[in-house]
């Protein structure tokens, strides 16, 4: 077998013989420089994509104005309904300066999992834990919003409408599906359209070829499809 073959680099005055190839230290730190600079440069990234960054964009300008028709003849209590990851709390983002505009409270609560649930349940004859916590003096208007509320019980919901019923709260849920008790303000859905604005939003619109590709793997979960699409930048990079 041949000797190894050795590689010399000059440092601080002194040789330090290393084989060829090694990654040393150096190195690793450029490479991670590269990377953090490439992620951060990534226009899918957390801070280009996160809740709040991206507008909701209807599909037709009048959108908008119906779903403020219907709530407000509902009295801004029922439901925006679609598919995972189709735009529900961004959507009730962009309704926020609406909902300011009617309700001089407005509080919001995601259900995430069992733990959330416990902490707003009604047993016992008890009431829900966040309408306990508003008070509410009969002029003032109030506006509980839920996110994710079909991880409630059936039972639990029907509770809770009941509690917001009775002391005047409207109530505003997204859920995945259509729940009973609830008129439907809305139907968030995603589309290539759709999908064609956001990359247009972010600068991107190379990637308007990936979306038959993405909604083959994601359906219509427009957050699942830009993960993809920043993993799919930095391999292109």
């Amino acid at each position: 077998m041949l000797p190894r073959q050795k590689a010399t680099e000059e440092c601080e005055g002194q040789n330090f013989a290393r084989p060829i190839g090694e990654i040393t230290p150096a190195v690793q730190r450029a490479d991670k420089s590269l990377n953090f600079q490439s992620a951060l440069n990534n226009p899918f990234a957390t801070r280009h994509v996160a809740p709040g960054k991206i507008p909701y964009f209807f599909s037709s300008d009048r959108d908008a104005d119906r779903i403020i028709n219907r709530a407000d003849a509902a009295g801004w209590t029922g439901q925006i309904v679609g598919p995972h990851g189709s735009g529900k709390t961004t959507l009730v983002r962009h309704l926020v300066p609406q909902l300011q505009q009617r309700f001089s409270t407005i509080e919001f609560l995601i259900i995430r999992g069992v733990r959330d649930v416990q902490a707003c349940r009604r047993l016992a004859g008890h009431s829900h834990a966040l309408l306990d916590a508003t008070k509410t003096d009969g002029k003032s208007r109030t506006l509980l919003v839920i996110d994710g509320v079909e991880r409630l019980s059936w039972l639990q919901r029907k509770l809770l409408i009941a509690d917001c019923r009775g002391k005047g709260i409207s109530l505003l849920v997204t859920a995945h599906r259509r729940l009973l008790g609830l008129p439907v303000f809305f139907e968030t859905a995603f589309d290539e359209m759709t999908f064609g604005k956001i990359l247009h939003h972010l600068g991107s619109q190379q990637y308007n070829d990936h979306y038959p590709r993405l909604r083959e793997l994601f359906g219509e979960n427009c957050r699942a499809m830009l993960f993809e699409l920043y993993d799919d930048h930095l391999r292109s990079a």
